[in-house]
């Protein structure tokens, strides 16, 4: 499955090369979508929406708002990966060295193959 974190309007300015990781990130979803691989998307709570280029690019797929760095805190979230019964899951998205590592983390400790592309990841330029 396909897990895109914290793609959201009141972070992506300060990312690096944010138009090339929106387009990587794009990239990935319609892959994605088009072989059946579910695709999930985390919000961190307080920081608003999805920015609008991938909002618009995917608005039937499923939303989980978080408090976390992490996404697997959240039960319902936990809960629909045990339903997708998958095995693997590509993580893309910002901060890569807070949310993306924290949830990447989480996920290899409760037994996932965990895939992180470099260039569907980013954090705040120096």
């Amino acid at each position: 499955m396909l897990l895109v974190v914290d793609v959201q309007e009141r972070l992506i300015g300060t990312i690096a090369d944010r138009a090339e990781l929106v387009e990587n990130i794009k990239a990935l979803m319609n892959t994605a979508e088009i072989l059946g691989i579910p695709i999930l998307m985390r919000e961190q709570e307080k920081l608003g929406d999805t920015i609008a280029e991938l909002d618009k690019a995917s608005p039937h797929f499923p939303r989980y708002r978080k408090l976390s760095f992490s996404c697997c805190e959240n039960r319902s979230f936990s809960g629909k990966l045990r339903e997708l019964g998958r095995e693997t899951v590509i993580v893309c998205g910002i901060e890569t060295h807070i949310c993306v590592l924290q949830t990447a983390l989480e996920l290899l400790e409760r037994g996932y193959c965990v895939v992180v592309p470099k260039d569907a990841t980013s954090s705040p330029a120096p």
